[in-house]
């Protein structure tokens, strides 16, 4: 009798133990991991091994759902692949937004194109305008010297200088001038890949009403 009641106490006692360290046990692997080895071979456990960390792998729950899925570790070209891309999809969703908040149809963008355009037409005019206006003056002071040194007088230092500086401000407005007209070219450039750009957004949302076969918001 002795005996039969301490292989009772015996097995109650890992009874008890059992049941103590079991959620212990179920805390401790409350997550799995999903990985390939370096022979391709799937293994499940509780951790990942480092060395294979950069294949990818998969955290699973006890019951084998996936609940994360980490992708491999990308190459050096591979990853400056992606990140141009990525850079690329940000600057498509950027532009996407700029627009459709700027514009409501093509014809917006080309009536904003046409004002720009207007504005460079100006100030290009504007710079030319004062162009021949300078060029009249070098003229005027060029032959005030000419008829000085045919006389044999000296020209006057302050004329000379005078003639100098015209010469240069006649060389930065051609500059400023041709720069307007980069800046013009380069505008109506822009404006057209923006018209392109929204008439490719309208496209997609037709698309969409078509296949939904309702009105797109």
């Amino acid at each position: 009798m002795t005996t039969i009641r301490t292989g009772k106490r015996y097995w109650l006692s890992w009874l008890l133990l059992f049941a103590v360290v079991q959620p212990a046990a179920a805390a401790t692997t409350s997550k799995l991991y999903r990985y390939t080895d370096d022979r391709g071979v799937i293994a499940i456990d509780d951790h990942v091994p480092p060395e294979f960390a950069k294949n990818g792998y998969e955290v699973l729950t006890p019951d084998g759902r996936v609940i994360e899925t980490v992708p491999r570790t990308l190459t050096g070209e591979e990853g400056e692949r992606k990140r141009a891309a990525d850079a690329e999809t940000k600057r498509l969703r950027e532009w996407d937004r700029s627009l459709l908040l700027r514009y409501s149809t093509v014809d917006d963008i080309a009536s904003a194109r046409d004002r720009a355009l207007r504005e460079f037409d100006v100030r290009i005019s504007i710079l030319r305008s004062n162009l021949m206006s300078v060029k009249a003056q070098i003229e005027s002071d060029q032959a005030k010297a000419a008829d000085l040194e045919r006389r044999g007088s000296d020209v006057p230092p302050a004329l000379t200088s005078n003639i100098d500086m015209l010469r240069r401000e006649i060389t930065d407005t051609e500059e400023t001038i041709a720069q307007k007209l980069r800046e013009k070219d380069a505008a109506q450039v822009s404006y057209q890949k923006d018209m392109d750009r929204f008439k490719t957004l309208q496209d997609v949302v037709d698309l969409r009403r078509r296949n939904s076969g309702g009105t797109a918001d």
